[in-house]
């Protein structure tokens, strides 16, 4: 289930017997702001937690995503599942895993009536019901998010076989694992697949939630709708009436298509700022892409109010559009992941930065837009702004030989940006080397701080593909990240789960960082 040991060992180190070594030594290492970057070794045997939800001898099929770290350091991974002699193939169940703050397995303690799980430390809810047609099954798990002791789970399902429709739809679980409530949020007679998710206690009192939720409409082309959800003294979710009626909103593209219909808009990643008094009343920020001129794309950010309506003021009618594109540039650049810094005063300012793919004629790299409150470029941030890591302008064989970059989610720790991703290497095998990958950049400036290829391994070397889906900051210059592993011998699939920390970590207070942390 977990390969390598999941209670590793801590073992406490030395202090040097020299004060002067030790301080010769301190010298030698990297700063801390450069520093390379790696699986925690501490948090398993490999440095992750892979995870098959076996059954026995024979293992599951699994695809992890995103994850959540709750009050107690314990970190839950949400992805799909396929069982061994599944009925509802290839559709999916939704899985969750559930670690501790250091590595080894963390326990639910609910009741296994509803969800049935395989162990205490996973949970395997089935395909949703549909009247008991069979019809209603979950195709992906995109998002999850904690409040309140609830654990919230975006997924889209398949509602109809015949014609074929899917919706976005919600779990929710109590915080010891146990079933609350799945719920349609976003239904219509075309697709809409769910995006992300934003959940937030909204008074320190009262302590109400609010469910945020982003998605893609399909028709008549790729569309941003959000619809906001209110938790009631029940416990179930309901419609916030004071939210575009209790309907779901719908963003316009606007200016984006003047003279061309070939105009899409699609999704990536939502989020909304954080700020003491704010109660509700913070806007919603969206991030994906939209395509004006045939195959070309750009990053798009839409600013929507608390109320449900388009904040017109933000960028050019309410959408802002960020061009990364070189010349002869035939795709375009896809905005997929936002952080937004809330503002504070009596006058507060939103920063938003915005990571994506950003096309080169070689291979796609990664750039990161910085904008301010009312979607202008962020002075002193990179270039207007910009700021573009990885890639490549090669041209014939050298091309053959460069790597490319993906991004799937951005945070920030103290003062540095980080993305998650993964990155594709071509090998001396004509293959290709899928790798996790860490992207760090200075806040402030959009200097580069590290570009790190996280690979997963054993003894014996390169062990399957990892793709890095989830990020938070855990403090002390350390990441939890969680997504899957893929090709692994005798296995397939699975989830991943690790600590990132940079080669110095262990030293840089004393040699006793392992011991403090117990």
């Amino acid at each position: 289930m977990t390969r390598g040991n999941p209670f590793p060992t801590c073992p406490s180190r030395a202090l040097a017997p020299s004060l002067i070594m030790l301080l010769l030594a301190l010298l030698a290492w990297p700063s801390a702001s450069n520093a390379q970057y790696g699986f925690d070794l501490r948090y398993a045997e490999q440095g992750y937690a892979y995870d098959a939800f076996g059954v026995g001898s024979t293992p599951s099929l699994g695809a992890g995503n995103r994850h959540v770290v709750l009050p107690d350091g314990d970190i839950v991974v949400a992805g799909r599942v396929r069982v061994p002699g599944d009925t509802v193939q290839p559709y999916w169940n939704i899985g969750l895993a559930r670690y501790k703050r250091l590595g080894g397995l963390a326990f639910w303690n609910g009741h296994t009536a509803n969800p049935y799980r395989h162990d205490e430390s996973h949970i395997v809810y089935p395909n949703l019901p549909n009247g008991g047609t069979g019809d209603t099954k979950i195709e992906s798990v995109d998002d999850i998010a904690y409040a309140d002791n609830k654990i919230f789970v975006l997924v889209t399902r398949v509602f109809s076989a015949s014609p074929l429709d899917r919706d976005a739809a919600i779990v929710v679980f109590n915080g010891d694992g146990s079933f609350q409530q799945n719920l349609s949020v976003i239904a219509a007679s075309v697709d809409e697949f769910g995006r992300r998710l934003d959940v937030r206690t909204t008074n320190l009192v009262a302590k109400p939630v609010t469910v945020t939720i982003l998605a893609q409409r399909q028709a008549p082309g790729p569309r941003m709708v959000i619809a906001k959800y209110d938790l009631g003294n029940n416990g179930l979710l309901a419609a916030d009436p004071g939210f575009n009626s209790g309907a779901p909103f719908e963003v316009p593209i606007g200016t984006a298509c003047a003279g061309t219909n070939l105009c899409n808009l699609e999704a990536a990643d939502m989020a909304r700022p954080f700020r003491i008094s704010g109660g509700d009343a913070m806007p919603i920020y969206a991030v994906g892409a939209v395509q004006r001129n045939g195959a070309d794309w750009d990053y798009a950010i839409t600013k929507v109010t608390a109320s449900g309506t388009l904040d017109t003021s933000f960028g050019f009618g309410g959408v802002r559009y960020v061009p990364f594109d070189d010349a002869g540039s035939d795709r375009g650049d896809f905005g997929r992941a936002l952080h937004v810094d809330g503002g504070v005063g009596f006058n507060p300012q939103d920063t938003l930065f915005v990571a994506g793919n950003v096309h080169r004629s070689c291979t796609n790299g990664i750039g990161i837009v910085g904008l301010t409150a009312d979607g202008l470029d962020l002075g002193g941030f990179g270039n207007n702004g910009r700021v573009v890591v990885g890639g490549s302008n090669e041209t014939g064989s050298q091309c053959a030989q460069e790597p490319a970059h993906t991004v799937w989610s951005l945070t920030r720790q103290d003062g540095e940006l980080a993305v998650a991703g993964l990155v594709d290497t071509p090998n001396q095998g004509g293959g290709i080397d899928t790798d996790g990958l860490l992207v760090r950049i200075d806040r402030a400036s959009g200097a580069l701080r590290s570009l790190d290829a996280i690979p997963a391994g054993d003894a014996n070397g390169r062990f399957g593909r990892v793709r890095l889906i989830g990020i938070s900051p855990v403090g002390e210059r350390q990441y939890i990240v969680s997504g899957e592993l893929t090709d692994v011998p005798l296995v397939g699939s699975g989830y991943v789960s690790a600590r990132l920390q940079p080669a110095d970590r262990l030293f840089w207070d004393g040699f006793d960082v392992s011991h403090l942390e117990q």
